[in-house]
């Protein structure tokens, strides 16, 4: 768990996690989801038999369909599927006395989904958090609802005496847990929910994209704005844009500005994806994209280590494009598949994680990727591999 470097809006949970007399009793249900999600399998994987393995592996599965912010009908089936042979499996080793209850209630949670929406629309991570927060002003964990009040009034008191005057310092600072924030996610409006949909449902197509398409987010601060272009980014992009636009080199190469706008940030919906250009982001900085063999209709995904993001323009003479990009280092496969797909369940290449290299492709024109191709964020973690004589 040392070795695991997570992103700053996933919550930590506690360094032993065999804590209480049951141990995991002190978890809280977020910092569980974080453990099942991120942890469970590299940690137990040596520890567990083959029947268990498939039990973590199905479960570990199924989490990652069910709690994703869009959830399609063949997810909802194929989380179905896995949380049967979860239970199948159970029964078959442990007997039918070990189906409790939970076990299922968990086969009815993709009807649910098809009732009320992803269950990211209404799970109450976001209000145990607040809890946590609101729980940390001093109280006697007897009445925290009136103990909470009368420490705002105390503050009103104190500010109208300090200052003489209303929703200034103190009471401001205890009204922000209580005023209401702008719709995200599925509670903001329908257009901008539809747009999220449509743009991360298009980076699981195939077809060609440019870059220059809308996304429902932008590229955040810090930025560097009007910055020289270096002379191998240069090259990188005029091939890039020749694949791209079907053109030779040498006529592109002409239309291209030699300054781009460089950005450390990028923001898609509610998520915030970092970069290398600032060091305080480096535990968000893995990406994963898609990437389409070039003989043969074949698509894998990569793993990747995002140094910046930029906006570069080209003027073609029917008028100039803006391009949305990212300057990616791609990591290298592991040497075999079965290295790999080292925690696999079912087929040998289905696996919840994935070893990869800790050494990078050599830079070039795939270096270059458009932020419309982004897959998702990944977690990286430092996993080494015993040796067999």
């Amino acid at each position: 768990m040392d070795h695991v470097n997570l992103p700053p809006d996933i919550g930590r949970i506690p360094p032993k996690i065999a804590i209480g007399n049951d141990g995991f009793s002190n978890l809280t249900a977020d910092q569980w989801k974080t453990f099942i999600m991120i942890y469970s399998t590299t940690i137990l994987w040596d520890m567990l038999g083959d029947n268990d393995r498939k039990i973590l592996g199905h479960f570990v599965w199924a989490c990652n369909f069910l709690v994703a912010r869009f959830i399609t009908e063949d997810d909802l089936k194929e989380a179905q599927e896995r949380l049967k042979d979860m239970a199948y499996l159970i029964e078959n080793t442990y007997g039918p006395e070990f189906i409790t209850s939970n076990i299922h209630l968990a086969l009815h949670i993709p009807d649910c989904c098809r009732d009320y929406g992803s269950i990211y629309n209404f799970w109450l991570f976001p209000f145990e958090r607040l809890n946590g927060y609101i729980g940390s002003y001093p109280n006697s964990n007897r009445q925290i609802e009136p103990e909470l009040m009368r420490i705002i009034l105390k503050n009103t008191f104190v500010d109208y005496h300090l200052s003489r005057r209303w929703l200034s310092g103190l009471l401001k600072e205890s009204l922000y847990l209580f005023m209401p924030k702008k719709a995200v996610g599925s509670l903001a409006l329908t257009a901008e929910r539809e747009e999220l949909q449509h743009f991360l449902l298009m980076r699981h197509m195939l077809f060609k994209i440019y870059g220059t398409e809308p996304i429902p987010g932008q590229l955040l601060k810090p930025s560097y704005i009007d910055v020289v272009m270096p002379s191998e980014l240069r090259g990188f992009l005029c091939e890039w844009y020749a694949i791209l636009y079907e053109k030779e080199k040498e006529d592109v190469l002409g239309f291209m500005d030699l300054h781009m706008n460089q950005h450390a940030r990028l923001q898609i919906g509610t998520e915030i994806f970092g970069s290398m250009i600032i060091s305080r982001h480096k535990n968000n900085v893995i990406i994963l994209a898609k990437w389409k063999a070039s003989n043969d209709e074949s698509t894998d995904i990569y793993p990747g280590e995002v140094q910046y993001y930029f906006e570069h323009t080209i003027r073609f003479p029917e008028g100039p494009r803006t391009h949305l990009l990212a300057y990616v280092k791609w990591y290298k496969p592991a040497t075999t598949s079965a290295t790999r797909f080292k925690h696999n369940f079912m087929e040998s290449e289905v696996s919840n994680t994935e070893l990869w290299k800790a050494e990078f492709f050599q830079k070039g024109c795939d270096s270059l990727l458009a932020v419309h191709r982004i897959l998702c964020r990944a977690v990286k973690l430092k996993y080494v591999t015993k040796k067999l004589n």
